[in-house]
Parts: structure tokens; C-alpha cells; sequence
């Protein structure tokens, strides 16, 4: 097998090092302010205590934000004291909330609301940077993603349960918002783990993922923890039945080529490609596959073909450092016979979209991001009032699950409602007196139509089909609704594409595909174009 020359990650060793040190800040109540991941593959933690980091904004405080600012350090010393215990966590959450309520209703000083709502976020910066391209959190600290474990205790960890975060990096400015992303386990004692958050701001989109990227390959063996199960399901309901047709058209053929569109490690490759060599074994006999990944940053791809099975598969494998934009206007494109066989543009459109903070006082908006399992809690969800109560935490309404709203999308979080609304006023995205109480704030998120598009304005997967015979496309934000409306806007009458979802494995990403009109034979799914 040939490959490029990489630099490789940090050992085992370094990344459970960078994992205990976080550990063992977690059992203090000082607080992470930045994270550095070093070119080493240490990761170098910035913290401060308690008193350091409210004394910008603590000395202006009235007798009342003063009594609740040292409400919510007893309550959350007592929380970490117990080692993150759920009963803890509760007056912890309630009177977090109580301050947060008290600080938008008293129009006080816009730093004491972004210096709440950016409490135990922090941003992530390379070696030498003050710039925040990243943030992140951890899971058993935050007040706010705290109050999704109140209401489903076995839940597993998801960003998506804290959609955005706004880390306090510097007091003279907005705060930046960052939106969800991934989690990293970083300890089981207690159950913990790092959510890392990219830039709302398009502008430092790249930058994000390449700081991402780097602290999660300083945490974890698996930057994906979830590439196994969605290689499987892209195998089993796109890529092998396309090829089950396709190559048999092909007799000569002894190579499987494969293009991954922002691949990074090339996890979801390697899992592609372990799935049809066990579970496809026809397709692979006398079989080798070709591995082209794009992405901005150069990453350790070798790695994800250490397993025998695999490896004696594998022919070639390049990294072509490139945006995907550029990289397809300047891609050679061969005749039919010699193209790539798949090409994956997985979550790469998720990672355009655009995402912003809303508001809005519509009363049948309000009772469907208010209804949790057939059960409406329009009145009393939230955390302040209910969390009183001994069994309160059963009203809050803190949910992952994804409600579409027109072409976008956001959850029912109605719980978090004040929580957004900080993030707003800290954001500088609305002024902090021209605000309703009757209103429902929420996250929401939408496909940028831009990224769909050439610079001359034809479509993306014109373009893509003419490098590689299948495009599959995992996405949450790209519904086959949105796709076959931009399909039909940009002509693309020669083009064929499909709905291939599997619902029982895919809960909120589709799967859809786009061949030429000639191969439209073989597109798996449902016929959408």
C-alpha cells in the first residue's frame, strides 16, 4: 500500500495523560477557561477560580445579584464536592436559572449575563493564539446541559442537548457563538465528556475544525465515536447496493475507488470499507480499494487501516489538502469507465449551514416546542420555578430531538428558553432592553443554499458526478425535499438522485443519492428526481 508521509497523533499513553489531567481538574472547583492543544499532542488546560473570574463584573452587583451569585457558588461547590451527583446537580441548576432570570429582567450590566451564560464553556486555541476559533464544554459541569440529564438521567451524552454556547473570552467584546458539534469521552468515573463546539461565524468555520480536530485526536482513540454505526448504515442502504449493480457492468475492474469530501482521519472510510469486506464479501474479491480524502488540514489517515482485514485491500491511499470548493473546480474528471466509483459528502453540508439564535411569542410554535412525548408542559418548564419541586425535574422540557420549522430546524429546548436569550444579549445579537417576557427563544439552523453551488452558479453535483459515478450524501439540514427543489432550480435534468434512508439507523440524518441519468438504474432507495 502507498501513502503519503503524515505526522502522527500523540501515543496512548499522552492521550490518557491529557485525559487525566482534565480529570483531576474536574474533581476542584476551579473553572477551564481555554484549552490548548500543543503540535506534541499535549493539551495544555487554562484555568481560574471562582472569585478570578466573576471579579470583572461581581464588584457592580446589587444586594440581590450578590446574594445569588454566592447561592450558585455553595450550590455548585456542593455539586462537585459530591462528585457530580444528579441530587446535587438540581439546586445547582434551579438557582442558576433564578440568577439568569434576574439578570434579563433587571436590564443590568450586559457583562454579569455573558459572564453567566458563558460559565464552564471555554474556547480552544492553538499554542500562541488568543483568537477563539473553537469552543467546548464539559458535559458534568455545564448548568445549562445539566438540565437534559435532570430530565432523562440515562441519556447519553449529545451536544445537541446544548445546541449553542458562548464562552466569556473577553469581557470588552460580544461573546462569540459557537454551535454543536461533537463529544469526546474523556472518563467513566464519573461519566464525563468534552463537547466540542465550531464557529456560528462562517468566517472561522475552517478554522474551528482544524482545532477540533487536533484536541480530539489529544483525547481519544475514536474522533468519531459514532463512524461505525453511520459506515454501516451508508454501506448497507447506499454504497453496496450501487455497486452491486454498477460493478458488474464493469468486468475488468480490480480497483474500488472511493473519494471522502472533508474525510479528516478517514474514520468513516475505514468503517465503509470494513463493512463491505465483512458484510460484501462478493464486492471485494480480487478487489482493492483506492482512498482519495479532502480536506484543509493534513491528518494521520494510515492509522484507520492498521487491521489486517483491511489493509490487505487497500491499494492506495492519498490526502489532498484543499477546500472542497477548490479542490472540484480544479479536480480531473475521467471518462465513465474511470471514475471514482463513490464519492462521500458526509455532513460536509451540515458543517455550511447557518445557525442562529430566534425568537418569537406564536402560541402554536410555542405548543410544539413545548410538547415532550404526547404530553404538552406549556407552564411550568422552567428550571427556576419547577426545580423546586420535588419531582420537578419531570416538567422540564430539554429534549434532543430535531422539529423542522419551514427549511430549517431547532429542538424542543423550551426549558432553555432564558438560557438563549443570554446568549443573545452576550452575542450582542439583540439589545438587553428590547426584550419580551412572553417571548420563546430557541437555536435554529438552516442548509446555506451558497454551498450547494459552483462559483458560476451551476450545481455542486454536476459537477461531483462528473468525478465519481455515485454521490452520497448524509445530512440533516439537506432534506430529499431540499434537494429535489434545488435539483429542479439549477436544471439539473440529466442528473438522477434517491432517498435512501434507513429510519431505524438514522434518527435525524438523511441519506440521499445522486448518479448520472445512465446509472440512475442502480440508485438505491426511493426515486425522489
Amino acid at each position: 500500500m502507498t501513502t503519503i508521509q503524515q505526522l502522527r497523533g500523540p501515543s496512548g499513553w499522552l492521550k490518557s495523560a491529557n485525559c487525566s489531567w482534565i480529570q483531576q481538574l474536574l474533581r476542584t472547583e476551579r473553572i477551564i477557561e481555554c484549552i490548548r492543544p500543543h503540535v506534541d499532542g499535549r493539551v495544555e488546560l487554562i484555568d481560574t477560580t471562582w472569585a478570578e473570574y466573576w471579579s470583572p463584573v461581581a464588584p457592580a452587583f446589587d444586594e440581590r445579584c450578590a446574594k445569588l451569585l454566592l447561592d450558585l457558588e455553595q450550590h455548585r461547590r456542593a455539586y462537585i464536592a459530591s462528585g457530580h451527583q444528579l441530587e446535587e446537580a438540581k439546586p445547582y441548576c434551579q438557582t442558576y436559572f433564578k440568577f439568569l432570570r434576574h439578570l434579563l429582567q433587571s436590564a443590568s450590566n450586559e457583562h454579569a449575563v455573558r459572564k453567566l451564560v458563558g460559565l464552564e464553556s471555554f474556547v480552544i486555541c492553538f499554542d500562541g493564539e488568543d483568537d477563539a476559533a473553537a469552543g467546548g464544554t464539559i458535559s458534568i459541569r455545564h448548568p445549562v446541559y445539566l438540565i437534559a440529564k435532570l430530565r432523562e438521567p440515562k441519556a447519553y451524552d449529545d451536544p445537541k442537548f446544548l445546541a449553542m454556547i458562548a464562552p466569556c473570552h473577553r469581557l470588552d467584546e460580544p461573546s462569540q457563538l459557537f454551535f454543536h458539534y461533537r463529544q469526546v469521552k474523556i472518563g467513566n468515573t464519573p461519566s464525563a465528556s468534552m463537547l466540542v463546539y465550531p464557529a456560528v461565524n462562517q468566517n472561522d468555520r475552517a478554522g474551528s475544525f482544524a482545532r477540533i480536530e487536533t484536541v480530539t485526536t489529544a483525547l481519544s482513540h475514536r474522533p468519531d465515536p459514532r463512524s461505525k454505526q453511520r459506515g454501516a448504515s451508508i454501506t448497507d442502504w447506499a454504497v453496496a447496493p450501487f455497486l452491486k449493480g454498477s460493478l458488474s457492468q464493469g468486468t475488468n475492474d480490480r480497483e474500488i475507488r472511493l473519494i471522502d469530501i472533508g474525510g479528516g482521519t478517514g474514520a468513516l472510510l475505514s468503517a465503509i470499507c470494513s463493512r463491505l469486506v465483512a458484510e460484501h464479501e462478493a464486492l471485494v474479491t480480487n478487489r482493492r480499494f483506492v482512498w482519495s480524502i479532502v480536506d484543509l488540514g493534513l491528518q494521520d489517515a494510515s492509522r484507520r487501516v492498521n487491521n489486517a482485514a483491511l489493509r490487505r485491500h487497500m491499494s492506495y491511499l492519498e490526502y489532498i489538502p484543499s477546500d472542497y470548493m477548490s479542490w472540484l473546480e480544479e479536480a480531473d474528471t475521467f471518462s465513465p469507465d474511470r471514475r471514482a466509483h463513490v464519492l462521500l459528502a458526509c455532513r460536509l453540508f451540515n458543517n455550511m449551514s447557518r445557525f442562529s439564535i430566534e425568537r418569537s411569542s406564536d402560541t402554536d410554535l410555542s405548543a410544539q416546542l413545548t410538547t415532550v412525548r404526547g404530553r404538552r408542559n406549556s407552564e411550568g418548564c422552567h428550571p427556576a420555578d419547577c426545580l423546586i419541586e420535588p419531582d420537578g425535574d419531570r416538567l422540564l422540557v430539554a429534549s434532543n430531538s430535531r422539529v423542522r420549522m419551514g427549511a430549517g430546524s431547532t429542538f424542543r429546548q423550551a426549558s432553555l428558553s432564558d438560557y438563549y436569550q443570554g446568549l443573545a444579549v452576550a452575542a450582542g445579537v439583540v439589545a438587553h432592553d428590547s426584550m419580551s417576557s412572553h417571548e420563546l427563544w430557541y437555536p435554529y439552523r438552516v442548509l446555506e443554499q451558497d454551498s450547494l453551488l459552483m462559483e458560476d452558479g451551476r450545481s455542486i453535483f454536476n459537477r461531483m458526478c462528473k468525478v465519481a459515478n455515485l454521490v452520497v450524501i448524509e445530512d440533516v439540514d439537506l432534506t430529499p425535499a431540499l434537494l429535489k427543489t434545488h435539483l429542479k432550480q439549477t436544471a439539473c435534468f440529466d442528473l438522477a438522485a434517491s432517498d435512501a434512508t434507513d429510519r431505524v439507523r438514522m434518527q435525524s440524518a438523511r441519506l440521499t443519492c445522486v448518479t448520472s441519468k445512465q446509472l440512475a438504474a442502480h440508485l438505491p432507495g426511493r426515486r425522489i428526481w
